[in-house]
């Protein structure tokens, strides 16, 4: 992800297909990982709730790349 970012911001690209494709890829994942951690226990559910967390803040980051890229597209 970090390199074709860096492919896009070189090349001049909008790297908003590229963010949306991730997120679409991530979003069923975040939601079968809540799923289940609502049934999970023991280090089974620690190590989904890792997982839940770590695809969360993937999916906030895109969130976050998305709009620094709207803030910056009119100088562009």
């Amino acid at each position: 992800m970090r390199r074709s970012l860096a492919i896009c911001d070189r090349a001049g690209r909008d790297p908003r297909p590229l963010l949306d494709a991730q997120q679409e890829q991530l979003i069923p994942v975040a939601r079968a990982l809540n799923r289940r951690l609502a049934n999970a226990s023991g280090f089974d559910r620690t190590l989904i709730l890792w997982r839940s967390e770590t695809v969360t803040a993937t999916l906030r980051f895109l969130d976050a790349m998305r709009e620094i890229d709207l803030a910056e597209a009119p100088s562009r």
